[in-house]
């Protein structure tokens, strides 16, 4: 098994909070018992979220084992983005914040992946906006590249929603079998952790590979 770094910023209502239903710290919990590096950051607002990505990207080199680096967010939200405390971000405005991700991770010499864990987050437009951006950018260069995957929840069941305890297990299985691949990652095994995952927990997640010749996204 491979080590994984592991970012988790989630992003808990005060209910949440008060009840116990975080998906971060069962993330935390297990992937530490499994080897991997974590860290769990708590973001209340748009703010945090910015600050962040801004912290993250600027993590240094390894020095010589190139571990995936993955960040994922957990949050509440729809089709049209997601919650931060108070603040509803929209795909567009998400993509602002994970700009220094998108466009600055090239200190980092291991694959970048992103995880989206949130009710709608199947509809998101995250992917179509980078892809356009760097086909519209005339300063477009090699080493700036998105992560390599993006990974989204789906939704529990035939249901366009999210159970939080099914999201929670889903990904901890997702992680678990994505630190026992080979990276960098081929589409067929990729596809096929996720089709496991599927009939294991009921759970559908979906990825958007990075083709870095076309420059787009391509699902699964």
């Amino acid at each position: 098994m491979q080590k994984l770094r592991l970012f988790v910023v989630e992003s808990l209502s005060p209910l949440d909070m008060l009840e116990g239903r975080t998906e971060g710290v069962a993330l935390e919990k297990i992937c530490k018992i499994m080897g991997h590096d974590v860290a769990l950051l708590d973001a209340h607002s748009s703010n945090d979220l910015y600050k962040y990505c801004d912290y993250i990207s600027s993590i240094d080199r390894t020095n010589r084992l190139r571990h995936p680096l993955c960040i994922h967010l957990a949050a509440h939200g729809n089709h049209d983005g997601i919650q931060f405390g108070r603040d509803f971000i929209n795909w567009a405005t998400l993509f602002e914040a994970l700009d220094p991700i998108i466009k600055d991770m090239n200190d980092y010499n291991g694959a970048v992946y992103l995880s989206i864990s949130a009710c709608g987050a199947g509809e998101q437009q995250i992917a179509n906006i980078i892809q356009s951006e760097i086909r519209s950018s005339r300063t477009f260069r090699d080493d700036y590249i998105p992560p390599e995957y993006i990974f989204v929840t789906k939704g529990s069941g035939d249901r366009d929603v999210t159970m939080w305890d099914d999201s929670a297990v889903s990904w901890t299985l997702f992680y678990h079998r994505l630190a026992k691949l080979r990276h960098p990652v081929r589409d067929g095994t990729v596809r096929s952790l996720l089709n496991d995952i599927e009939k294991a927990t009921n759970t559908v997640l979906c990825s958007f590979r990075w083709n870095r010749t076309c420059r787009r996204y391509e699902r699964y």
